[in-house]
Formats: structure tokens, sequence, C-alpha cells
């Protein structure tokens, strides 16, 4: 484990197996399909839906970031859409992490703009098996 910082400036170590990012038009697949099918498999997952209320989306990106194993992003076209924030957020991450990221692909204008990038398609593929496969077995408690 790598020690990290969290919203409050305290150093700790990762926290969460897998952060998965999505935007509004996701919400149900991230929340109902790939949450659920990792806690079920011992994983822990945080999503925004467990953002600390008095920071901004940004802050909150950044600290889920920090404290977790691996980024699951699911691109669609809300979270293409959805502004600067978000553009501010992922331009901040430590890029030396990106080893750590998984791009699910949700919406064929989106995989376009990506070609370049290995992703998994969630109307396709397994997406909770293809996240266990890349990250391994659980670390962090849930």
């Amino acid at each position: 484990m790598h020690p990290v910082h969290n919203l409050l400036g305290s150093p700790g170590l990762y926290r969460f197996d897998v952060f998965v990012s999505h935007a509004h038009d996701t919400e149900d697949f991230a929340e109902r399909m790939l949450k659920k099918g990792l806690i079920d498999k011992g994983y822990s997952v945080k999503t925004p839906g467990d953002f600390v209320v008095g920071y901004t989306d940004a802050e909150n990106i950044i600290d889920a970031y920090n404290i977790s194993r691996y980024i699951v992003i699911l691109f669609s076209e809300a979270f293409d859409h959805n502004g600067e924030q978000l553009l501010y957020a992922y331009n901040k991450l430590d890029m030396t992490r990106t080893n750590c990221l998984i791009p699910v692909m949700c919406g064929a204008t989106v995989a376009e703009k990506l070609r370049h990038v290995t992703y998994a398609d969630y109307e396709k593929d397994d997406v909770v098996a293809r996240v266990i496969q890349t990250i391994g077995p659980p670390v962090c408690k849930a």
C-alpha cells in the first residue's frame, strides 16, 4: 500500500479498492450493477454518491482518486459534457498513476473520441469481471 493524503491533508493508506467515476446518465449502471457487483465480491468501492458534503466535485474526485487503488471511469455523453470541474479535477491527478485507470465506454460517440484507448464496453463486456481481472483480489477492507 502507498501513503496518500486525504481531503483533510492527513497521510493515510488506500481505503478503497476502486473509485467508480460517472455522470448522471450512467448512475444506475455504476451504483446498481458495478458497485454492487464489486462489493458482492468483497471489494471496497467509492462512487460520487459517497462524496463529502461541503467540498466541490473537483475536490471530492481528487480525494477519491488519492484514496483508491484503481479508478474506473464511465465515459458517457453526459460525462463528456459535464463541464470544467471534471476537467479540472482530472488534470490535477497524479499522472504517474495512469496504470490504475480503467476506462469503460458508455456511448458510441465517446468511444469514437478515444479510439486509441483500450477500454471495456458496458453493453458488450462483463465490466465487473473485467475490473476484477485488472485489479486482482480485494486489498482494502470494505
